[in-house]
């Protein structure tokens, strides 16, 4: 039950130019929590829904022009963190190197890594399974620099996607399961804001990327074995090849629920405005 389904909503005469009035139920009436993840006002909305049950018909309503967005993230994903307030569901510290620091910069998170430094954000909510998405923009200033998302309790246990600035960009899947660092589908890459998602099965983890948020994902490793239950770990790294410190920034971070098979939802107009 309750499972997390992207859907994109048309802009419907009479509904808010911003989206502000849409409102999403169940066949009972209802009412159903969800996120807009983006928006083009006055045209298309890419929601996220909760949905009772998989495979769900769900009615989206509209209509009160006095109405006010009840988009909340936290109510719809089983971890959401977009930045907006404070630093409470999260550790940090160095896993290599010293100096590092994190902070809220215009609604975003951002970990600086000084020389030869890796910072490390790691939540306090753990995971078995989810699938985990976030937005990163790596900010590069010289040299080496990486920032990357995943899953992972330790530099001995864990599994990312990576964006890589070097004189070659990339990007890729990288992981340390009590062995050594593996990496695998690197590909070239010059993103600077980028998409990342990660899935955890419960026994293994499947790492994607794209650039663009209307892009298809990009597979960099499907079959990485991993079934230890752990936080989402962001990290920043910066190799010291030069001497200005590397920044990298993470929003919208949330882990839903995961299913082998997609969940999905038929999504019906009511035919008429809704006024509440």
């Amino acid at each position: 039950d309750n499972y997390q389904v992207r859907v994109t909503i048309p802009y419907q005469l009479g509904m808010n130019n911003d989206f502000s009035d849409l409102r999403f139920a169940d066949v009972y009436g209802n009412a159903i929590s969800y996120w807009i993840e983006s928006k083009t006002d006055g045209s298309t909305a890419t929601v996220w829904v909760k949905i009772p049950s998989k495979d769900s018909s769900i009615f989206f309503y509209w209509g009160n022009g006095l109405a006010e967005s009840e988009s909340d993230g936290t109510n719809v994903f089983d971890f959401f963190e977009d930045f907006s307030g404070n630093l409470s569901k999260w550790s940090f510290s160095n896993a290599a190197g010293s100096g590092g620091s994190e902070g809220i910069v215009s609604g975003r998170l951002r970990i600086l890594s000084k020389a030869s430094n890796k910072r490390v954000g790691v939540s306090t909510t753990s995971f078995s399974s989810g699938v985990l998405e976030a937005d990163i923009e790596l900010n590069p200033n010289d040299g080496y620099q990486w920032g990357g998302a995943g899953f992972g309790s330790s530099e001995t246990s864990h599994v990312v996607g990576q964006r890589i600035f070097t004189t070659s960009n990339q990007a890729r899947a990288e992981w340390n399961t009590g062995g050594s660092y593996q990496s695998a589908g690197t590909i070239s890459a010059s993103w600077t804001t980028w998409y990342l998602k990660v899935v955890l099965t419960g026994s293994t983890a499947k790492v994607y990327g794209k650039q663009n948020i209307g892009d298809v994902w990009t597979a960099f490793k499907e079959d990485i074995l991993f079934s230890a239950s752990s936080p989402i770990r962001l990290a920043s790294y910066d190799d010291n090849l030069g001497a200005a410190d590397g920044y990298c920034y993470f929003d919208n971070v949330r882990v839903r629920k995961y299913a082998a098979i997609e969940p999905t939802a038929s999504i019906t107009l009511t035919g008429k405005n809704r006024y509440y």
